[in-house]
This record gives structure tokens, C-alpha cells and sequence, in this order.
């Protein structure tokens, strides 16, 4: 638990956690693992973008930077000497100015082509984390791909959702993959506890196939609705609902060809709106169920579950969670993210940081628990290959970008299919069309 006075998102030397040299062992390493080199895209404003999140917990987390070695960061806008009086108000270039005086081996630059090369580039893994804009992704892709000689990327960490659909991040997989990169997509509730929870319980079953429901509240006013839907025009499925779609893929097995089967998706009109907002078409709130084939008895990656309901509101609080109806049972079992002993930290941390996104404070455990996972399978992974294996893939619960265009192939076939049954049952605003 956090203590007061010690959020881990402070940027000074009495943050929770206290710097130590780049690669440095602790306890939860040993003299047998590599040092995995970092590369970052993309860290934005401090406390205001998923970026320097990433940074920081990099930097400061123990068990992270153990294992890891930030190589340089890459910010194009705050980089750019016509932005310099945003990189100020936003309190960039102070943050900046204060990493090259605590750790002046990370190196700041503009481009992925101004990184000089890697030191250890044969020795060593390199994750390249990309957290900028999705439109912005496949730029720096195709600069990777110009530099990979001096750089040797190994690992690539996109920010959700990878692409703004799912033919693009294709094309992004075939990039990566022509120069032997392998690369996740950080749809982080895939590892938070509840989900770790959830799926526990939803093995349990005896006697049947369980139900059940993924639940996920933004916290908006319905004041606020022509802004989100203006700023999130790519609709709730690939903007709120994406996190969903990434649970029923990454942890419970589902396909697209699961949503195409004849029937197999219901609309459920108790909890779906449709509405009209600034000029764009969208869901204020969506409720839908998807019918789950069986599966086989010795397929046992993913539970077996009956059927899976997804539950979205733009205005519904500020909470997820998974139910777990059991065969049998009188009632579901609910796991919450965050939990509830888990909110007297975050509220902790937003009062020590009055600027920071509150979205970025719940979700903080979540991201440095993937990088937990993340490492491991890094070190693992190269080793195997500098040794002529084949390459290890990723656990479940870290997505796989074939998984994460499975997330984008799935909305796409949701949202024609979803809007049309909206409107059929009456779920539409006066005066929607789509």
C-alpha cells in the first residue's frame, strides 16, 4: 500500500520508490537474467499522458528497473523546437531537465532516427515502446524499420489499441514481423487481479458452462456526451469497450467467427442507447451477449464458458467488473477493478497529484503488473532465439497483436450488426439513423 506522502508518480527522489542504476539486480532477479534495454515513443506531458506512466514506472518501480535499462525516449512534439512553449506549460521540460540530472544516461531525442546506436545490441533484448497517438504508430514503425540495424528492436509494446483498424494493424504485424520483432498490444485488464480472479472462478464450474458478463462504467455526465463523442469518434466499441472485447479474446477465447455465427450475438435493449451527438452516431450505453460454442475437453487454455455479456455506459460511474454466474448457483459472483482495497491508494495518489488523470491513477497497478509479466517473457524469448529456438510465445493475459486484430476485427463486426439491431428494437434516440 502506498503511504501518504510517497505517491510513485512523483517525479522527485522521495517518490514511494527510490531510483537505482539501470540494470541493477534485486531480490526478485538473479545474475542468470539479461538486462533488457528500453526504447520509449511517445511520453507526453507528465501526469497527463499513458507515456509517462510508462516512464516512470520504467525509472522507478524496483522489480522494473532491475530488470530494465532506458536507452532514450522519443517525444516528436515536445521535441520540436517550434513546440517549446508547450513543452514548458506542460511541464515537460522540466521533467526532462530533471531526468538528464538523475539519470543522464536516457537520451531525449525527436525521432527514432536520431537514437544513436545500442551499446549491447547483441547481449541484449530491446522492447520499443510506442505509446503515441494510434494514428501516429505507423510513422514510427516505418522509421524503425529505416534504423533497426543500429537500434535491434526485439520486442514491441504497443499502446491500445495498435491501429485505428484492424487492416492497418495488419499491416503494422507484417512490418514487425519482416524484421523478427514480436509484439504485444498493453490492453492492461487482461492482467489486473479481478480478471485473474474471475477467470479462477469461471473453472471452477461443475456440472455445466458458467455465464459471464464483462461490465465497464465511464464516469461522464450526459453534459459531456457531445464532447466524447466528438473526441472518441471511432465509436464505444474501439474507444470504451475495446478493454472488453480484449478480455473475451485474451482470457476467455473469443473470435471473431464467434460473432459471426448465425444468432449467436443478442442484443439487449434494457441496457443499449443509441444517440446522436455532435454530428456522430453512437452508443451511450450497450448491452449485448455473445453464445459460446464448446470446447473441446482437452482444449483448456481458455475456461469454457457458456456465454459471455458485455456491458458499457458512458455514464455509469467510474468502475469495471467480470460476473461469474456458476451453474446452479443463486447468483453471480462479482470481482471489481479497481477493488475496493485498492481505492484508498488511488485516492492517495490523486491528492498527492492533483494534476494527474484519474484514469491514469486506477490503472498504474494494472500497467506495472504487465510489465511484470512482460519482462520475463522478454528475457525468456531472446534467450531461446540468440540460442536457435523457436521464439516463446506470449502468456495469455499479454496480448498478442494477432489477438488485438481479433479485438478490431470483432468491434468491426459488432458495430454495423449492433446499431442496426439498436434501431430495430427501439433502443435509438428519436431521429437516429446510422
Amino acid at each position: 500500500a502506498l503511504r501518504q506522502g510517497s505517491s510513485p508518480f512523483s517525479w522527485n527522489e522521495t517518490s514511494a520508490v527510490s531510483p537505482s542504476p539501470p540494470g541493477t539486480m534485486s531480490s526478485t532477479t538473479s545474475a542468470s537474467h539479461v538486462t533488457t534495454d528500453v526504447i520509449l515513443v511517445g511520453c507526453g506531458a507528465p501526469y497527463k499522458s499513458m507515456g509517462s506512466v510508462h516512464f516512470r514506472q520504467l525509472i522507478y518501480e524496483p522489480d522494473l528497473n532491475a530488470r530494465t535499462n532506458v536507452v532514450a525516449v522519443v517525444e516528436p512534439f515536445f521535441m520540436n523546437e517550434r513546440n517549446a512553449t508547450e513543452a514548458q506549460l506542460s511541464g515537460f521540460s522540466e521533467f526532462k531537465d530533471r531526468i538528464a540530472e538523475t539519470h543522464p544516461e536516457v537520451a531525449f531525442a525527436q525521432s527514432l532516427a536520431d537514437i544513436p546506436p545500442r551499446t549491447h545490441a547483441g547481449d541484449r533484448p530491446c522492447v520499443l515502446f510506442i505509446a503515441c497517438r494510434t494514428l501516429d504508430i505507423p510513422m514510427h514503425i516505418d522509421t524503425l524499420l529505416n534504423n533497426q540495424s543500429k537500434l535491434q528492436v526485439t520486442h514491441v509494446f504497443l499502446e491500445k489499441p495498435g491501429a485505428p483498424t484492424a487492416a492497418e494493424l495488419r499491416v503494422v504485424q507484417t512490418k514487425l514481423e519482416s524484421i523478427g520483432a514480436a509484439v504485444c498490444v498493453g490492453y492492461n485488464k487482461c492482467v489486473a487481479q479481478y480478471a485473474d480472479l474471475a477467470v479462477k472462478k469461471a473453472r471452477s464450474a461443475k456440472g455445466g458452462r458458467p455465464d459471464v458478463e464483462l461490465i465497464h462504467h465511464n464516469d461522464y455526465t450526459p453534459a459531456d456526451l457531445p464532447e466524447v463523442f466528438s473526441r472518441c469518434a471511432e465509436g464505444m466499441l474501439k474507444n470504451q469497450t475495446c478493454h472488453e472485447i480484449s478480455l473475451m479474446v485474451s482470457i476467455f477465447g473469443m473470435r471473431a467467427e464467434h460473432v459471426r455465427a448465425p444468432g449467436a450475438v443478442e442484443v439487449l435493449p434494457e441496457g443499449t442507447r443509441l444517440e446522436c451527438h455532435a454530428g456522430f452516431t453512437d452508443f451511450s450505453s450497450l448491452s449485448f451477449r455473445v453464445a459460446m460454442p464448446e470446447r473441446a475437453a482437452d482444449d483448456t487454455t481458455y475456461p469454457d464458458v457458456r456465454s459471455i455479456t458485455c456491458s458499457s455506459t458512458r455514464c455509469g460511474g467510474d468502475w469495471s467488473g467480470i460476473d461469474v454466474h456458476l451453474p446452479g448457483a443463486p447468483k453471480a459472483e462479482e470481482f471489481l477493478w479497481p477493488a475496493p482495497h485498492e481505492r484508498d491508494d488511488i485516492q492517495i495518489m490523486l491528492e498527492e497529484e492533483p494534476d494527474m488523470r484519474s484514469i491514469l491513477a486506477v490503472a498504474y497497478s494494472t500497467y506495472v503488473e504487465y510489465k511484470r509479466r512482460l519482462f520475463p517473457h522478454v528475457e525468456a524469448d531472446f534467450l531461446a532465439r540468440k540460442a536457435g529456438g523457436a521464439p516463446i510465445p506470449f502468456p495469455v493475459g499479454l496480448s498478442s497483436v494477432t489477438e488485438a486484430v481479433e479485438v478490431l476485427e470483432i468491434a468491426e463486426t459488432l458495430e454495423p450488426m449492433l446499431k442496426s439491431k439498436a434501431l430495430e428494437m427501439d433502443c435509438a434516440s428519436p431521429g437516429v439513423t446510422v
